[in-house]
């Protein structure tokens, strides 16, 4: 069973959804988007099975970690992990080579591991609305890019 927030029988409705939606997310489709509002506080392990995908969105949930296994989806080129509960990112997330947009907005992340300086072909990073104290110098070698840091705390 998947971890949630909420009651038990929206819980049970809201698995049966996502658990739909990772269906409908293997090829040839290339993106998987969990609604928002579904309170999932960690994404199903069958996400990381999802080798082909190119998007994915799992933005305004719950989510408090993202797995090492974010590496396997090595397609991917859009991540929406916005208004979450993320306190970090695993250094894992710097081997998404073909990753171009990467939102992360509005969670509580208080550090970016250096390693997002391998995301080569990333244009746009949005980290406004975190907790960060300061962004790793390796973002400097992303040029060009867009970096949204607005709100320090």
């Amino acid at each position: 069973m998947l971890r949630h927030s909420s009651s038990e029988p929206a819980r049970r409705m809201s698995d049966d959804l996502i658990h739909q939606m990772i269906r409908w997310a293997r090829p040839p489709n290339t993106s998987l988007a969990i609604p928002r509002g579904c309170d999932l506080r960690q994404l199903p392990s069958e996400v990381w099975d999802l080798v082909h995908l190119e998007r994915l969105n799992v933005g305004f949930n719950q989510l408090e970690s993202v797995s090492p296994n974010i590496a396997r989806l090595t397609e991917l080129r859009y991540l929406n992990l916005a208004g979450n509960q993320l306190g970090s990112l695993p250094p894992e997330i710097g081997e998404l080579a073909n990753l171009e947009y990467l939102q992360l907005m509005g969670n509580q992340i208080d550090s970016v591991p250096p390693e997002i300086g391998c995301l080569r072909k990333l244009r746009c990073l949005h980290l406004s609305d975190n907790q960060l104290e300061h962004v790793p110098p390796e973002i400097g070698s992303l040029i060009p890019i867009h970096v949204s840091v607005w709100s320090f705390p």
